[in-house]
């Protein structure tokens, strides 16, 4: 991939990577300062993304939602695409933090917790997912 197209303040978040017909396509996610998503195809372009999601180990969803830990800037994302017809973004320092966010401004309604506790990434991950929410 030509990275020469990245602007120097954008920070890679995540990747998706997908197979078709034998062949392996890998497209980079990035965010900028603003929290908007952006997306490298294979050719160098970069595109904005209405919606984006970060593969790895600490990313899971929910009602379509996405979560993520960043461990450099120790903070963690939830960003709810087309909350209210426009992307939308929470970010805190502490998970608990983040939940008390998340009710107070996306679903106060939901019992979070029960969701996140029955998704199978989280029960992948539970002990290191416990062990990075308890710094």
């Amino acid at each position: 991939m030509n990275k020469s197209n990245i602007p120097a303040t954008f920070k890679e978040v995540g990747f998706n990577e997908s197979f078709h017909m034998g062949k392996s396509e890998k497209f980079s996610y990035y965010i900028d300062k603003d929290f908007d998503f952006w997306c490298e195809l294979e050719g160098g372009e970069i595109i904005k993304c209405p919606s984006a999601y970060r593969i790895d180990a600490f990313t899971f969803t929910w009602s379509g939602c996405r979560y993520w830990y960043d461990e450099e800037t120790k903070r963690h994302y939830y960003v709810n695409p087309f909350y209210d017809g426009e992307t939308f973004y929470l970010y805190a320092y502490s998970f608990g933090e983040l939940l008390e966010l998340i009710r107070k401004f996306v679903e106060p309604s939901d019992e979070i917790e029960d969701v996140l506790d029955s998704s199978i990434e989280m029960k992948t991950y539970r002990n290191t997912i416990t062990e990075i929410f308890k710094n």
